[in-house]
């Protein structure tokens, strides 16, 4: 936002949630004509809609997140997206701190502009160290633009002048960087379809595990991101409850949501393996009995091993 956008330039934000809201206000902070499309909660953004706000607001950049945690859905018709964006000359930014090595995000081939990501998620390496990626175009926007960024620490020109030209812009985060080099190399020791793969099959799995013990999921099918998943809170209790008794007793980790009546379970990176998905699904069954829920947890189990048992393996996987 710092670099691509200036003073009154329009953006149009494809907002499904709270991470995609938040490029907005990113983009509000430095001054853009910020304007929103609004998609429903349970729903993945649809090209004929976005093709109408951008004929109506011409922006210079559109933005959207692939997996939106906040609610957990997936914009799965982003190639389109950005096809139909670039066909009205806008730059394309994408949001894939979740999405990033969990699934496909073919940037040159889609025509994406700006990918970004954090270390922490998809990833599976640390917070507080991030990739940017830029077209040639989206970087010859940056460097062609009249004023420089307000923000010292965001000026894609003084890191190209530290990173390829020996200058200084800051002290770089070594130990950051170490990790974040480490995950890369076990992302290419796997390869990416084969890690793809393991996602999908493991998230999968979970999913008929969920259902399988009578609980429902809070997107449907066709619109539901893979690398976290919704469930919706039974009548009675709270996220709150829910995370703490999880966490508490089972020694698991899972999340509540940003204004929606779901918990949510990440499974992301290395962690996204078969043994912790059945640690998981045990502790949560476990918790829904512990907290007065009827559940049918020997069933999920068996629906969630039989899914696995179903679907091969990724060549590559570490047990």
């Amino acid at each position: 936002m710092a670099n691509l956008m200036q003073s009154g330039e329009s953006i149009l934000c494809i907002n499904n949630g709270f991470f995609s809201h938040r490029m907005a206000e990113m983009a509000l902070r430095v001054g853009a004509d910020v304007h929103e499309l609004h998609v429903g909660v349970h729903e993945a953004a649809d090209p004929e809609r976005v093709r109408k706000a951008i004929e109506e607001t011409r922006p210079k950049v559109l933005t959207m997140v692939q997996g939106e945690t906040s609610n957990t859905v997936f914009n799965h018709s982003l190639e389109e997206i950005t096809k139909i964006a670039k066909s009205y000359g806008c730059l394309v930014v994408v949001d894939a701190v979740c999405t990033l090595s969990t699934m496909p995000l073919k940037m040159d081939e889609w025509k994406v502009d700006v990918v970004i990501t954090g270390g922490q998620k998809g990833l599976s390496s640390i917070p507080g160290v991030s990739l940017l990626a830029f077209s040639d175009e989206a970087w010859a926007a940056a460097k062609n633009r009249i004023k420089p960024p307000a923000q010292w620490c965001f000026d894609i020109q003084l890191a190209e002048n530290f990173w390829h030209k020996d200058g200084y812009h800051y002290t770089a985060p070594v130990s950051g960087i170490m990790a974040l080099h480490e995950a890369l190399k076990l992302v290419c020791d796997e390869t990416l379809e084969n890690r793809f793969a393991r996602h999908l099959r493991c998230s999968k799995a979970l999913q008929s595990g969920i259902e399988g013990m009578g609980l429902d999921l809070f997107i449907p099918n066709e619109s539901r991101l893979n690398s976290v998943i919704g469930i919706n809170i039974p009548e009675g209790l709270t996220a709150k409850q829910i995370c703490r008794h999880i966490s508490e007793m089972y020694r698991v980790e899972i999340a509540g949501s940003f204004g929606q009546p779901i918990v949510r379970i990440g499974q992301m990176g290395e962690q996204c393996r078969e043994h912790n998905l059945f640690r998981t699904l045990h502790a949560f069954g476990s918790t829904m009995r512990d907290l007065g829920i009827k559940v049918d947890q020997p069933n999920g189990m068996a629906e969630m091993e039989s899914y696995l048992q179903k679907t091969p393996r990724p060549l590559y996987q570490v047990a």
